[in-house]
């Protein structure tokens, strides 16, 4: 079967500008090479050729500066296709199947569904799917709940982590930030708003009050860029104002040398504010070892039991204080939290349990 992996239209597969989506597709894609012909289809990059073969796949990157743009030319090579598996763009659904009548669509969503991409004919949309993959039941729940027809067609599907790689012999983050024996919280992503990265600088206060610990700020305010903007100055001058405040900001970091900053830390927080889907920085936090605290909204307390914490009063920075007060003032629970962090992903979180369940599901469309 010549199945095609459809990226959205903003980053380039492989993740080399980030984006949870494109490191998903990167991974799953040499795994079900084995098994079908792979195509991954993607926006055009001036790092990368426009057709190459890799690790197994093809890889077709397309002109894409704007989504009509890369609609069409999406539509030009859709017909190569048995199978088209779209990333979160349920819309394209019906644009590609109004051009390929023999091409058969499903859909994987990672977000919430506020997108956009929802206000097009939805049901039709799931009535030409053959199955739409959600990456936490919160997500599952949230499209049953608004289309219940799409119900027999729904199935969750986690992502996944590669734990291999945060098996880090030589890690050099504390000594090119100047970290000396400091505990490190470590948060790992987007610098917005909604990802709550005001209240964690907020907790700060407390935490300095009765530890020595420094806040480490791995992210930028988007994919690939290091551009200021006025929440980010905000963040600083947050900073700035805390006494004793330890904060350090990496700006960009591009996705593969990420799991060094986790293995460097001694807690991971998401301080999440919205309802993420269910974000991939817990699996990386887990495949180092790291204790969590999280937000109970959206799915991320999904994959939360004895690994981790997840605070239900999220807008109030002394909850996530105390917790981080409680894991620094006892090491071993927070080693423990650590250790069932990365049993949990190496059992269930893996690239290749993803790519497992995700042929497993369109086997099921045959029976």
């Amino acid at each position: 079967m010549n199945l095609a992996l459809l990226s959205t239209q903003r980053l380039p597969v492989p993740a080399i500008s980030g984006g949870a989506i494109q490191l998903y597709i990167q991974e799953i894609a040499p795994l079900l090479a084995e098994i079908y012909d792979i195509t991954v289809v993607s926006p055009q990059h001036q790092e990368l050729q426009d057709e190459e073969y890799s690790r197994k796949t093809r890889h077709i990157r397309l002109p894409a500066t704007s989504t009509k743009e890369y609609i069409t030319n999406i539509i030009n090579i859709a017909n190569d296709f048995d199978w088209i598996h779209i990333f979160n763009r349920p819309n394209w659904v019906n644009i590609l199947s109004d051009n390929s009548k023999n091409t058969k669509f499903s859909i994987s969503i990672h977000n919430d569904i506020d997108h956009p991409s929802w206000d097009a004919d939805i049901v039709e949309c799931i009535n030409r799917s053959e199955f739409i993959c959600t990456v936490s039941k919160f997500i599952s729940g949230r499209i049953s709940h608004k289309y219940p027809m799409a119900v027999p067609k729904l199935k969750t599907i986690y992502s996944g982590v590669n734990v291999k790689d945060y098996d880090i012999s030589e890690n050099n983050v504390r000594d090119t930030y100047g970290i000396k024996e400091d505990k490190v919280i470590c948060y790992v992503g987007r610098l917005t708003k909604n990802k709550g990265v005001h209240i964690l600088i907020k907790s700060m206060e407390k935490i300095l009050d009765a530890h020595d610990a420094c806040l480490l700020i791995v992210g930028s305010t988007d994919f690939g860029t290091n551009k200021n903007n006025k929440y980010v100055k905000k963040l600083k001058e947050m900073s700035n104002n805390i006494n004793n405040a330890k904060f350090y900001y990496t700006g960009f970091i591009k996705p593969s040398d990420i799991p060094k900053f986790y293995t460097a830390s001694d807690i991971f927080v998401c301080p999440s504010q919205h309802t993420e889907a269910l974000a991939r920085v817990h699996y990386e936090a887990m495949a180092a070892k790291l204790p969590i605290i999280t937000t109970n909204v959206g799915g991320n307390a999904e994959i939360i039991s004895n690994n981790g914490v997840a605070i239900n009063d999220y807008k109030n920075p002394s909850a996530f204080s105390d917790q981080i007060i409680r894991l620094l003032d006892n090491e071993q629970l927070a080693k423990e939290m650590g250790v069932n962090g990365r049993r949990i992903v190496e059992e269930h979180h893996t690239w290749a349990t993803v790519a497992s369940n995700l042929h497993c599901t369109i086997l099921e469309t045959f029976t």
